[in-house]
Formats: structure tokens, sequence, C-alpha cells
């Protein structure tokens, strides 16, 4: 799986000594209504006062497979519960549970992680979900981050598990980021090119050095019936003052003899009716 564990000079004193609700973020989006959904988001929200006012907040999901998916893909509950944990554990680490000290007395921290299932069927159960926060920095954060599963077996599925050619895609990647930014400069945040800076008009370079991120898992990505959504958060290829962060999607018909066969799918998934999102009120935890 791939982890994010962003860390930050926080002094921090665990939630976990507070009993935590059921509880959500406000400006989660709720999926509507299905009666027999394959998986539930629960999404649960915290808010840390202190002295009358509201320090903290922050938001993370909790996922819960079905019964009768629990039945069909037993090997994926233990890859479900895992996430369960280390969301939580991750929005615990960041949110402060004391504010005594001074240097904290102005902050206003936020951390929030959202989720999202983009495909769930007999080839892939791909999670996606977004990381934002404000730690009193000068800029707030936000990061997407996806997970690719075989339901079948829990074991994670790369992205050079199902392409037939790397070169092909990779160059396809390189082109498709000139395109949107033809001055976009390449940073050395992949060890790339003895540590030079180069542009993306090198389309022999970009491609050979995304051909070597695909091959090490490197790349964020999900597909579905749109096709293959590539996700470069800023830091990934550059910082966030030089415009890093790129997402897009590659159509099925740019894809030919790329993709194996058995991960494209043309019908569309009606994620609705597949997974359940549900908000509770929020929880505050008053430090005394």
């Amino acid at each position: 799986m791939k982890v994010y564990m962003i860390k930050r000079f926080l002094t921090i004193m665990i939630l976990s000594v507070f009993p935590f609700l059921l509880v959500g973020c406000g400006n989660h989006r709720v999926s509507s209504v299905t009666s027999n959904p394959k998986l539930t988001i629960q999404n649960h929200n915290i808010e840390v006062k202190y002295n009358d006012a509201t320090m903290a907040k922050g938001c993370y999901p909790v996922m819960q497979l079905s019964e009768e998916m629990q039945s069909k893909y037993p090997k994926l509950k233990p890859v479900i519960d895992k996430f369960n944990i280390d969301w939580k554990e991750d929005f615990e680490e960041h949110i402060p549970g004391d504010f005594s000290d001074n240097s904290l007395s102005d902050c206003d921290i936020y951390y929030c992680i959202e989720a999202s299932i983009s495909r769930f069927d007999e080839q892939l159960f791909i999670v996606k979900y977004d990381l934002s926060y404000d730690l009193g920095g000068p800029h707030g954060y936000y990061f997407t981050y996806a997970s690719v599963y075989n339901p079948n077996d829990g074991k994670i599925i790369k992205l050079s598990d199902i392409v037939n050619n790397k070169t092909r895609l990779a160059k396809i990647i390189a082109e498709k980021i000139y395109e949107i930014n033809p001055e976009f400069e390449y940073w050395n945040y992949y060890n790339c090119n003895n540590g030079e800076n180069y542009k993306s008009s090198d389309i022999k370079q970009a491609t050979e050095l995304f051909e070597e991120m695909i091959s090490d898992d490197k790349i964020t990505w999900t597909i579905n019936d749109n096709g293959l959504n590539i996700i470069f958060n800023e830091y990934d290829l550059a910082p966030h003052g030089q415009g890093g962060e790129f997402d897009f999607i590659i159509p099925y018909g740019e894809l030919k003899n790329i993709i194996k066969s058995k991960y494209i799918i043309t019908n569309t998934q009606a994620m609705d009716e597949i997974v359940k999102t549900e908000d509770s009120p929020v929880k505050q935890i008053t430090i005394l």
C-alpha cells in the first residue's frame, strides 16, 4: 500500500486519549442513497477547542465493506482495515491535543483526509484519497493519492502491471505535460538528469524519467471507463512555486495496445450505487 505520512514539527499529544464518535466533515459531498451498497464510507470530523476558541479541526474516513462483498472478497477486508487504521493514526498525529504551549496560541490548524472509490469490479479495487492541510505555514497544501488492488487476492496492482509498453506510455505522459505547460521545467525531485533542470519539451529525457517512475511505482494513477488518470502532486516533479501539479486523463483511444485488455472497461460504473457516503455531526473536543 502506498501510504503517505507527511511529518511536521509540532508538539503533538495523540487524540486517541479521547473517545472518537462517528462524525463528519461538512464540506464532503454526500452520495445519493443506495439501499445495497458494496461499500460505505463514513466521514469522521473533529474540532478541538481551547479557551472557548476552535484551535484545530480536520477529518478522516472509515470504509466498511458490505457483508456480501466481505464474503465475495475475503482478502480485501484486511486491506480496507489497514487503510482505516493508517488514516486515523495519520489524522491523530497531525492534530495537536495540547494548546497550552504559547507558540500554538495563534494556530488555526486544519488536517483533512477524504476518500472515494474510483473503481470496484472483478479486476480492480481503486481507492482515491485527498489530503488537505494547513499547519500554520505560508500556505496550505493539497495532495491526491490512489492505491490499486486486485480484489480477489488483496495484492497491490502497479501501473507497470497493467501496461504492455512502458516506453510508449511514458512518452504519452511527457507529451501531455508539455501540452498542458510547454514552459514547465522538471526539477531534481527524482534524481533525474544529474541534478539539472530540463524543459518538458525535451521529450526524450522526460520519457526516460517517466519510464523509470512507472517501473518504480512512483506515479499516482487510476483507471476507469474514462481512461487512465495520471496525477502528479506538487513536489513529485517540481515544487509548489513552479506549478508542479498535474492531473489529466489519457483516453483509451490514445492507449491502443498499451493497456492490457482485461483492465479496460467501456461500461460506466454507477458509483453512487456501489458506494454510499455518510457524514455525521461534528464532534467537539475541549482542551482544559
